[in-house]
């Protein structure tokens, strides 16, 4: 029995297979629409795969090379250890500063008595009430105390002006027919020219008095009624007076000033000045002086 059980199992088996197939079919027969049932495609049977090349093995891994040993770290050096910051010093306490004095009570100032007021003085005799004048004094300078004068005396003053030196040769044309009275010059030279030619009276001695022996004629004849100092006006950002001003106007001729100085040569008053070379120098020398400065290019 055990034998026949080996021979007929598979047989067996094909018959059940074939009866479930058979019950499925009519199950699926019984429904509403009967389709027919597609026909059986039999696959071609797929050609079995080629065999997987067997791989090499791999090569064993190289051992590592060890790692290298660090040198170890050098041990710091320890830290110098300062000295403790020497103890400040007590400070001095402050002194004590004195009070300021209190200063005293300054004295009054004494009470300046008036000025005396002068004595009106005594009118001037004028024969006919004109005084008549030849003024080589700027007009915008004199007139005005010409004006005051003529005012105070009851005068009627007439002034004609013009340059010293050309008042002084009116004076000598018109010689003892000037109507001139009194003659206001601001150089010497020119008084000195009228008074060589008698064309000037003699002053009062008190008039005279009034005035330094130095600055009047020595024979009376006039006064100076003001002064005047000739002197170098220089820039004061471009030269030094300690070190680069000559001693004497006469140095004015060298070289290193060649062009840079000014002169009025139509000047009355610098003709005067010329004068008081001539009458120091001698005529010879002023004359020096003079060409030495044109040719050194003196500016005008």
């Amino acid at each position: 029995m055990t034998s026949f059980r080996r021979r007929n199992l598979p047989q067996f088996l094909l018959a059940l297979a074939a009866l479930s197939l058979a019950l499925t079919l009519g199950l699926a027969g019984c429904g509403e629409d009967e389709q027919p049932s597609p026909p059986a495609v039999t696959s071609p049977a797929l050609p079995a795969p080629p065999p997987l090349p067997t791989l090499a093995p791999l090569p064993p891994l190289p051992a590592p090379a060890p790692l290298a040993t660090l040198a170890p770290l050098p041990t710091a050096a320890p830290l110098a250890t300062l000295p403790p910051l020497p103890a400040l010093p007590t400070p001095v306490p402050l002194a004590t500063l004195a009070p300021l004095p209190v200063p005293p009570t300054p004295a009054p100032f004494p009470t300046i008595p008036p000025l005396p007021v002068p004595p009106t003085p005594a009118p001037v005799e004028v024969k006919d009430r004109t005084l008549t004048i030849y003024s080589g004094r700027s007009q915008t300078l004199v007139h005005p105390l010409l004006e005051a004068f003529g005012q105070h005396f009851g005068v009627d003053i007439q002034v004609k002006y013009a340059g010293s030196a050309s008042t002084a040769v009116t004076l000598l044309e018109e010689g003892d027919n000037t109507p001139a009275d009194v003659v206001f010059l601001q150089d010497p030279g020119s008084l000195g020219s009228l008074a060589a030619e008698g064309m000037l009276a003699d002053l009062p001695q008190a008039t005279l008095d009034k005035v330094d022996p130095r600055f009047r004629d020595p024979n009376g004849r006039w006064i100076g009624t003001s002064g005047r100092a000739r002197t170098i006006i220089y820039n004061t950002e471009a030269i030094d007076p300690e070190t680069d001003l000559p001693s004497s106007i006469l140095d004015f001729t060298a070289e290193e000033w060649r062009g840079r100085v000014g002169w009025a040569p139509q000047n009355g008053s610098f003709q005067s000045f010329v004068t008081a070379m001539r009458i120091q120098l001698g005529e010879d020398g002023a004359r020096s002086w003079l060409e030495g400065m044109k040719d050194n290019d003196a500016q005008v």
